[in-house]
């Protein structure tokens, strides 16, 4: 497919906001939109908000929208786009694929100047989950088989994943991975994810939706505290923003990073045992991978990044066989918001060939004993819920 201009919608979905981004091919972001998720209100409300997010963007775009890429926390049904759990949403079996394309696709503006269908190549050969044979062929990523429209009907693709694997994908296109054939990238915020790379071929196991879910690999499940997957001592107990923050009793991990900044004792005894914790995930995951990087992301990861790695990766190497000691960069994630993640799910469908592509940031050669590579890139459920929005509703 060679239409440079195309613009892709990205969405990531968050416990407490949600970002929208429409993006370039090359990954800019041409316009960018955040509210906040409300996802008290339930699941039907917030997919309202979500639709009216997509709507402005469409409405705005400067040239054809080809599809819209979407990463959600949580456990992920990729051939049918549910969202089978996610935990800091209070969401369960939610049909999100569904229900964005019955607010979305079938109801775009008709005044658009974006084009609400899709050029006849998004479609061909990947029109139904079982008509990818090789998923090889999309960078090895069985990101979301499905929730793409017929062939017939040329309606926008939706695609939905979960946010740390469209973050990871996102990384490998336009970000701290461009280049590298295995790595893996951790985001760190309200809660821990994870993605991971191998061979080129994103991780995401089968249809459970639970590969790489490494938030919750259980460090202590007999002492640890208690976390909202039921069980205890779940590394997002201890890594995450608000684990950080009640280790100390402060009230926001911003303010215990800031006070570890200035020398506080607690502060920075807070980071350096956050940082263990997440030298042993890390750890568990090059022992199985042996990625070229390790990307930390997430809000709490990108302001935290400096003060995390040095004992994330002493933890880590202790952890593992010495061959791999000085083996594995770790770099802060390079995309300046995760709603690129999420359109790169598009983009990484459509042109398989631009998600290998790109400028070698880490090769395989350069990327070993690079250990202090800080560097940072360019920026079955069928219930349906209620649609409340109009087409031409603007937040």
């Amino acid at each position: 497919m060679n239409d440079d201009g195309a613009l892709a919608i990205g969405v990531d979905l968050g416990a407490t906001k949600i970002a929208t981004a429409l993006v370039a091919r090359d990954g800019r972001v041409v316009a960018a939109r955040t509210t906040a998720t409300q996802a008290g209100d339930g699941a039907a409300a917030v997919c309202d908000r979500i639709a009216s997010e997509i709507f402005a963007l469409i409405k705005q775009s400067p040239a054809k929208v080809i599809g819209i890429g979407v990463g959600s926390p949580g456990a992920i049904d990729r051939e049918r786009g549910i969202v089978r759990g996610a935990v800091n949403l209070g969401w369960y079996e939610v049909p999100l694929g569904d229900e964005l394309r019955r607010r979305v696709v079938h109801r775009a503006p008709a005044n658009s100047t974006a084009s609400a269908r899709c050029h006849p190549e998004v479609l061909r050969g990947i029109s139904q989950a079982s008509c990818v044979r090789d998923p090889s062929e999309y960078l090895g990523m069985t990101v979301a088989a499905a929730h793409v429209a017929g062939e017939d009907d040329g309606d926008l693709p939706v695609i939905i994943d979960t946010d740390a694997n469209a973050n990871a994908v996102g990384e490998g296109m336009f970000g701290s991975a461009v280049g590298c054939d295995s790595y893996v990238l951790f985001t760190i915020g309200s809660g821990l994810g994870a993605g991971v790379v191998s061979g080129g071929r994103l991780v995401t196991g089968g249809s459970e939706g639970i590969a790489a879910n490494l938030g919750h690999y259980a460090l202590d499940p007999e002492h640890g505290r208690a976390c909202a997957c039921g069980h205890h001592g779940c590394a997002e107990t201890i890594v995450s923003g608000p684990a950080l923050a009640a280790s100390t009793g402060a009230a926001s991990a911003d303010s215990v990073v800031a006070e570890a900044r200035n020398g506080d004792t607690a502060a920075r005894t807070a980071i350096r045992a956050m940082a263990r914790a997440l030298g042993h995930v890390a750890a568990v995951a090059a022992a199985v991978v042996d990625p070229q990087v390790i990307v930390i992301g997430g809000g709490l990861g990108a302001a935290a990044f400096d003060l995390l790695v040095p004992p994330a990766q002493t933890e880590m190497y202790r952890r593992l066989p010495t061959s791999f000691t000085g083996r594995i960069a770790f770099r802060r994630a390079g995309l300046s918001s995760p709603a690129i993640g999420a359109a790169s799910l598009i983009f990484s469908r459509l042109d398989p060939r631009q998600a290998r592509a790109g400028a070698r940031l880490v090769s395989p050669s350069s990327g070993a004993g690079n250990t202090g590579d800080t560097s940072v890139a360019p920026g079955g459920a069928t219930d349906s819920l209620s649609p409340n929005i109009s087409a031409d509703e603007r937040p």
